[in-house]
């Protein structure tokens, strides 16, 4: 039962990176509409007085799509926004510190241990075994504040 818990504060810790990937590819989806108006603008001017009421509504049609896709982006960022913070804190909030140091290092810098190892000067067992007892008060602290 304990790793079970173990494996959904992991998983909750996971997040962080996922969210991370979440905005970037929003930012790149939302980059790439821009350059497609930049495209349809740039070929609005050259065609000018060729046939502008399909070029118009391709144009129209992209810029709908721009709005739409940045409102749903932002209100995206600010949900994620908020997941990242609650996961900053709970690491932040782990009373041990090099367990609380493994934890940021692995979950918000995404590290692997052997990285860890290396950055914090610890063999790479003390790094599991930190990253254990990091786990363990992160889920007390989870417990703690659902009560």
């Amino acid at each position: 039962m304990a790793e079970n818990c173990i494996m959904t504060v992991e998983k909750y810790l996971g997040q962080y990176l996922k969210i991370e990937d979440e905005i970037q590819s929003e930012k790149e989806y939302i980059a790439s509409l821009k350059a497609i108006v930049e495209n349809t603008t740039t070929h609005l001017s050259f065609t000018a007085g060729r046939n502008p009421s399909k070029d118009n509504d391709k144009f129209e049609n992209t810029m709908l799509d721009i709005v739409e896709a940045e409102k749903c982006a932002e209100e995206k960022m600010k949900k994620f926004g908020r997941k990242q913070a609650e996961i900053l804190d709970l690491v932040r909030r782990v009373p041990d510190k090099k367990a609380g140091k493994v934890l940021w290092c692995r979950y918000i810098e995404g590290m692997r241990f052997e990285e860890i190892s290396d950055s914090i000067s610890l063999s790479t067992t003390q790094i599991y075994r930190l990253h254990r007892k990091g786990l363990r008060e992160a889920e007390k602290i989870l417990k703690n504040d659902s009560k």
